[in-house]
């Protein structure tokens, strides 16, 4: 084999071999990326399902402490805390009546009536506190996931940008190795237009 020849066959199979190992090494960089990315997606899906119990009750509660602002207390006359001293209390009443010999009587329903009238008065204003400790909580979790949100949103930035450059790296890599050969295609092409000339020159000379 003509020495050019074996020398253009040479460059253009070194050519193709970088073209092909740099491609390879730009596709895994991109998977690796691109695993990167779905990972921190994944996270971001847990944080959100883990905070998202609090920030729902947070909700809730603020819808609850709306109402009683505007006047509808059947969420305090039904929750447990109440209904439970309510009830001890009434039976308290009840027996204090009955030792007296006047359950059923028109003393005793007034007793109950300021009973209830004076518990509600009083933890009326714990139930509004609770409530709002509990919508405080809902809005530190929301608070709180946005920060995070905003720092998954900037590493999925960088792994999506670390995806098409590694993409771009591949294409950069085949683009230099097609460039290569037809660099050594010309200078082997061109070597050999040159010698047909000089030959020719030469021969024209004797």
């Amino acid at each position: 084999m003509p020495l050019p020849l074996l020398g253009a066959g040479i460059g253009v199979a070194g050519s193709l071999l970088g073209g092909l190992f740099g491609s390879s090494a730009a596709r895994a960089q991109r998977r690796a990326a691109e695993q990167n990315a779905r990972l921190i997606a994944q996270r971001y899906g847990e944080t959100r399902g883990d905070f998202q119990p609090y920030m729902s009750a947070g909700t809730d509660s603020l819808g609850r402490l709306q109402s009683v602002n505007n006047g509808d207390y059947t969420g305090f006359y039904d929750s447990p805390d109440y209904q439970g001293a309510l009830s001890q209390g009434l039976e308290g009443v009840d027996r204090q009546a009955a030792a007296r010999g006047l359950l059923g009587s028109g003393g005793t329903d007034a007793d109950r009536i300021g009973f209830a009238s004076n518990l509600a008065t009083q933890n009326l204003n714990n139930y509004r506190g609770s409530l709002m400790g509990i919508a405080g909580m809902g809005a530190n979790m929301t608070s709180n996931l946005g920060g995070i949100g905003a720092q998954y949103t900037g590493m999925q930035t960088g792994a999506n940008t670390q995806a098409g450059e590694a993409r771009a790296s591949g294409y950069n890599a085949w683009g230099n190795a097609l460039g290569g050969i037809g660099q050594v295609a010309g200078q082997y092409f061109g070597g050999l237009g040159g010698g047909g000339a000089n030959g020719k020159l030469s021969k024209g000379g004797f």
